[in-house]
């Protein structure tokens, strides 16, 4: 298989470029990459890209929907009060915990 062709706007971008690094334990996607709810969209669309998901297995891109996945449902105890529940995603095949407002 070829590298997965697909682009991304910023911040969600750089999560194409993590790959299996930090598998084990989850960075603070939120504060790391500086994701918003702006983003939950864009990290929808990366979680569930075929070509993503699908892309080589030795590549870094085949992480990003994971990584995307892992940033829309990320959150730090210090938040949790903050998180609302966010309808507009019901239809989601993620989870549908929004982010904290800035």
């Amino acid at each position: 298989m070829t590298m997965a062709q697909t682009t991304y706007a910023a911040p969600v971008d750089v999560l194409l470029s993590l790959g299996d690094k930090q598998l084990s334990k989850w960075p603070d996607y939120l504060t790391q990459f500086n994701l918003t709810t702006a983003d939950i969209p864009e990290l929808i669309r990366m979680a569930t890209d075929s070509d993503l998901n699908w892309a080589d297995s030795e590549g870094l891109e085949v992480w990003a929907p994971l990584h995307a996945w892992r940033s829309h449902t990320y959150r730090t105890p210090a938040k949790e009060t903050e998180w609302q529940f966010d309808q507009s995603f019901a239809k989601s095949p993620l989870p549908t915990t929004a982010f904290p407002s800035p």
